[in-house]
């Protein structure tokens, strides 16, 4: 019901309690896939969201 209350909750998590919070409960679960949260959160680690990223996505854009 309140996707923005939930993301600043699960925003305070470290990994490893997110990963907790997925199989407590179906909802949460739900909640974490749909709103892409995990998701984002690894590509953020992956990616750090480094300038040289951000350079190359919009050079990908821009080609497509």
């Amino acid at each position: 019901r309140f996707p923005q209350l939930g993301e600043d909750i699960f925003k305070e998590l470290n990994n490893r309690s997110l990963v907790k919070c997925k199989r407590v409960d179906r909802t949460w679960n739900s909640f974490l896939v749909d709103q892409r949260f995990i998701l984002m959160r690894k590509i953020r680690k992956t990616t750090g969201l480094s300038s040289e990223f951000k350079k190359m996505w919009k050079y990908s854009c821009i080609m497509q």
